[in-house]
C-alpha cells in the first residue's frame, strides 16, 4: 500500500512539474505579449505627441470657422426678415387685388387701361419714328463720307516726266 501511495505522489508531483511548466509558459507568452503592447503604445504615444498640436489647431480653426460661419447666418437674419415681409406684402396686395378685379368688370378695367394703351402706343411711334431718322442721318453720313473719299488727292505725289 505504501508503494501506491508513493506511486500517487509521484504522479501528483509529475502533474504539478506539469501544470508549472505550462503556467511559466502561458506566462512567458502574456509577457511577450505584454512587451508587443508596450511599444505599440509608445509609438502611439510618439505619434499623438505630433498629431496633438495639429488636433488642436484643427480644432482652434473650426472654431473659428463655426463662429464666422454663425455670425454670417445671423446677418442673414434681417435679409429673411425682409423676404418675409415682402411675402406678406404680395399676399396683401393680391387679396385686395382679387377683391377689387371681383367688384370691376372687364369693360370698367380696360376703360382704366385705356389712357395707358394710347401711352404705350404713341411712344412706340416716337421710337419708330427716331431710328427711321437716325438710319437716315447714319446713310447721309455716309454717302458724305464717300463723296470726301474721291475728292481727296494725296500730298505726297511726284510726276515723273518722261
Amino acid at each position: 500500500m505504501e508503494g501506491i501511495i508513493y506511486f500517487a505522489i509521484l504522479l501528483c508531483s509529475i502533474a504539478f512539474a506539469i501544470i508549472a511548466i505550462y503556467i511559466s509558459l502561458l506566462l512567458k507568452r502574456v509577457s511577450d505579449s505584454m512587451k508587443t503592447v508596450g511599444n505599440t503604445f509608445e509609438k502611439v504615444e510618439k505619434q499623438l505627441r505630433h498629431i496633438t498640436p495639429q488636433l488642436k489647431e484643427s480644432l482652434s480653426e473650426t472654431g473659428k470657422l463655426i463662429y464666422d460661419a454663425n455670425e454670417k447666418l445671423e446677418a442673414t437674419d434681417t435679409l429673411f426678415d425682409t423676404v418675409e415681409n415682402l411675402g406678406t406684402s404680395v399676399h396683401s396686395i393680391n387679396k385686395v387685388y382679387t377683391t377689387k378685379r371681383s367688384r370691376t368688370s372687364d369693360e370698367e378695367i380696360f376703360k382704366r387701361a385705356q389712357p395707358f394703351i394710347e401711352g404705350i402706343k404713341w411712344s412706340e411711334a416716337a421710337v419708330q419714328l427716331y431710328s427711321k431718322w437716325k438710319r437716315k442721318k447714319s446713310s447721309q453720313e455716309t454717302q458724305l463720307a464717300k463723296k470726301e473719299e474721291t475728292n481727296v488727292i494725296p500730298l505726297n505725289q511726284t510726276r515723273k516726266e518722261g
